[in-house]
């Protein structure tokens, strides 16, 4: 028993150095952090020992319910993703504050850029030369092939990523929507129209095909949850035609 306690000791100290050190400019994604949690679930439900059929989750819940303890990486990413952006984006006046919002406003302005791109946005939208004349920046990607001299293909892109964009896509996949109250009538249009799409369902609910058969970790959250957020399409729409 003290050896599994101090392995869980050790998994734990590791899991809230990782998941919880600058969630919002963490390079990893919740797929890569939902991978580790499987293969932890694997190691110790083999290590300790457990049946095929003994529930995986208990692992992760706390020792006082009947668990062993164990961080989850998903769920110290996320829960650290969550705090750092409230507490920092509605502190105003602060450094932090001023990084976060003028990344939400340089994402806004690339998405719509590429809707307008994409023919989405049509010229008899009142809006349309302001969204035209945005200021969004390229990507060359270059592919060498025996010197790097002269590249044998080039690349132009202007999908680069921003911070706060990663941190949006993964908060409103498991149902936390950033909205911005000075906008509070398209933020409650958007959350309306959210509540009544039949195809957005709560994790784990009763809706949820397969139910009975889901794992312990999240996946990829809910991915139709995204087009309501600050930079999915129904929510930009709405800005437009409001």
């Amino acid at each position: 028993m003290n050896s599994i306690r101090e392995a869980r000791i050790a998994h734990n100290m590791l899991a809230c150095q990782v998941a919880t050190f600058s969630p919002i400019c963490i390079p990893m994604s919740i797929q890569e952090f939902t991978a580790i949690d499987k293969a932890i679930l694997s190691s110790y439900h083999y290590h300790l020992k457990l049946m095929i059929h003994d529930a995986k989750h208990s692992i992760f819940l706390p020792e006082k319910i009947g668990g062993l303890g164990v961080k989850s990486f998903t769920q110290q990413y996320l829960c650290a993703l969550v705090r750092d952006t409230e507490v920092y984006i509605s502190n105003n006046g602060s450094f932090p504050t001023h990084s976060l919002v003028a990344s939400i406003e340089a994402a806004t302005q690339q998405t719509l850029w590429l809707l307008l791109q994409d023919g989405k946005i049509k010229e008899t939208v009142q809006v349309y030369n302001k969204i035209a004349n945005y200021k969004v920046s390229g990507r060359r990607i270059c592919t060498y092939h025996d010197n790097f001299a002269t590249p044998i293909a080039e690349t132009f892109t202007h999908d680069h990523p921003h911070c706060m964009a990663k941190a949006i896509t993964t908060t409103a996949n498991i149902g936390f929507m950033l909205r911005d109250l000075n906008h509070e009538y398209i933020a409650r249009f958007a959350d309306n129209l959210l509540l009544q799409d039949k195809k957005v369902k709560l994790l784990g609910g009763q809706a949820t095909k397969n139910r009975a058969s889901l794992g312990p970790t999240l996946g990829e959250g809910i991915t139709n949850c995204y087009k309501y957020s600050l930079l999915g399409q129904i929510y930009l729409f709405s800005n437009i035609l409001i």
